[in-house]
């Protein structure tokens, strides 16, 4: 078999499905004025399905333009114009069409105008069968500000006209990229809030079990060479099948002991001069481009625990295939990554005896930095790390227009439980309603935190309002379950004599017509509404209904 490293052929045998993705892909193009959107780190698979979608689609008469945007001249991406004439031409030289552009091309209306007009009549008119346009490594264009803001807005345009328009539905567009979208768009403009999002994750352990078969291997001796690969690379499938390679050439010349000459390639791997030299060298490059980015990984390969990193810190190094996260924290993708990268440290650390000072360092910072984030009595996030995650998760999901809910919860007649039982059974019941709301959120980005006294805060990113609403009545019956008794005569105010709580609840899709700020606003007025109404009960904000509808 050939070396391993560019995209597999739509045929091949080491092509390893990972169901249901390319069944979704193939069903996605199908669709009339469809937007696919293709995510994952380098080296995932993505050309590779991209093969398998434009041999779909021959097969269903369509025709295809694939466009790499990491072959575009530099010259091309200074000026928006160049660009768009660029991208007509690449179409017309593609399907072996007459170029007709400068028939089209009208310098007094624009280029977003001209480059529509030539794309819909000179083009899909004159095609009897859809077109899929592949546009691959888009997020090339993020370092163009001068392209992207107007370039991007204009494949939504398309992407909408094809709801209405018979032509502008034979064009199928399929984006690829790597990282992470914060360009910023309006939400109604942006293509990556709209169509159909396919995210490569790694191979199964059972998919990894299937590469190996292909090279021939026992199903014995497949189950154990699956195993070893899967721990040291995590089902990565260029890392596996670049392995895989150079077993069967060493088995090739000497076929004992497969499963020792596996684990010796691996051993070697993470170094210098082992088979993944080249990959890891290319990663070294790119964290040394970003300080606080090396800073940030160095921080998750010295640690084994999950740690909590910057969301965009976050996003970047999962795009590079660096990290993965476990609820909103992050560990080492895989053992390679972290012996290469703990080796190259070592190796650092001998050559600069001032390093293990500015390790303990940067330690002693991070701790600082969490204590000063981290509410002390509860163990929760503080009102700092609230109000940077609202306005970081307020950015991204407006970009990809998701809702974003806030619900306030305040525990009814506080003030007077402290005066009956004393602060010390007071810090003891926020510690056990806190408690609580940790277990009553289920999603991996939901955050919970102390926001002032006995006042609490939850964002519920990508959750609407009944999903907010299913977790407020989540937090209401379970605090009643708690029964933090209040018995004294002289008290009538807590019903059945347990302390209760009252809930604010606001939900909105991000949008430049507000800030975060207002949806505190929201939920707080939902919250006094609660307390003034009689307490012990929910509400829902009106504020945004218009919007949320």
């Amino acid at each position: 078999m050939e070396q391993p490293g560019g995209p597999i052929p739509a045929f091949s045998t080491v092509y390893i499905e990972r169901p249901p993705l390319e069944k979704q892909a193939k069903e996605a193009i199908e669709q009339p004025g469809c937007l696919l959107r293709i995510k994952g780190s380098r080296k995932m698979g993505k050309t590779s399905l991209i093969l398998q979608l434009k041999t779909h689609a021959i097969g269903l008469g369509y025709r295809v333009v694939h466009l790499d945007f990491r072959r575009v001249d530099s010259s091309i991406l200074t000026d928006l114009n160049s660009f768009l004439r660029w991208l007509c031409k690449s179409l017309t030289y593609q399907l072996k069409l007459e170029d007709e552009l400068d028939d089209y091309w009208d310098e007094d209306i624009g280029g977003k105008i001209s480059c529509t007009s030539y794309l819909y009549d000179s083009i899909l008119e004159r095609l009897e069968t859809p077109l899929i346009l592949v546009l691959c490594e888009i997020d090339r264009l993020f370092e163009h500000q001068q392209i992207y803001q107007d370039f991007l807005p204009l494949l939504r345009s398309w992407y909408e006209e094809a709801k209405q328009e018979e032509t502008a539905q034979k064009l199928r567009l399929v984006l690829t990229h790597s990282t992470e979208i914060y360009v910023p768009l309006k939400i109604n403009q942006s293509p990556f809030n709209v169509g159909f999002v396919l995210k490569l994750p790694p191979l199964n352990l059972e998919q990894t079990q299937a590469l190996v078969r292909c090279y021939g291997f026992s199903s014995r001796l497949t189950e154990t060479l699956a195993k070893q690969l899967y721990e040291w690379v995590n089902g990565h499938p260029y890392l596996t099948q670049l392995a895989l390679h150079h077993l069967a050439k060493e088995i090739e010349a000497n076929p004992d002991n497969p499963e020792d000459k596996l684990a010796h390639i691996l051993e070697e791997s993470a170094t210098p001069s082992g088979i993944y030299s080249d990959h890891l060298r290319g990663c070294l490059a790119y964290l040394q481009q970003s300080r606080e980015l090396a800073t940030a990984f160095k921080y998750v390969v010295e640690i084994d625990d999950p740690i909590l990193l910057d969301p965009i810190l976050t996003y970047q190094l999962e795009s590079l295939g660096l990290v993965k996260t476990i609820s909103n924290q992050v560990v080492c993708s895989c053992k390679l990554y972290r012996e290469y990268f703990k080796n190259y440290e070592l190796d650092i650390q001998n050559q600069h005896p001032l390093t293990n000072y500015l390790r303990a360092l940067r330690s002693e910072n991070q701790t600082l930095k969490q204590l000063s984030e981290t509410d002390e009595l509860t163990g929760l996030a503080n009102r700092r790390w609230f109000n940077r995650t609202i306005q970081e998760e307020w950015q991204r999901l407006g970009n990809q227009g998701k809702f974003i809910s806030l619900i306030l919860v305040d525990i009814d007649h506080f003030k007077l439980y402290n005066d009956l039982y004393g602060h010390p059974a007071g810090d003891v019941c926020l510690q056990k309603v806190a408690k609580t709301l940790e277990e009553c959120v289920n999603g991996s980005t939901d955050l919970v935190c102390r926001y002032g006294g006995e006042e609490f805060a939850i964002l519920l990113p990508r959750s609407n309002n009944q999903s907010a609403m299913q977790v407020a009545q989540r937090i209401q019956e379970q605090i009643k379950a708690l029964k933090i008794n209040v018995e004294n005569p002289k008290v009538i105010c807590f019903p059945e004599n347990i302390l209760t709580v009252s809930i604010g609840v606001a939900t909105i899709i991000p949008s430049p017509q507000f800030n975060w700020l207002e949806l505190i606003e929201a939920a707080d007025q939902a919250l006094y509404k609660s307390k003034k109404t009689g307490r012990n009960r929910i509400t829902v904000s009106e504020a945004f209904n218009s919007l949320n509808e």
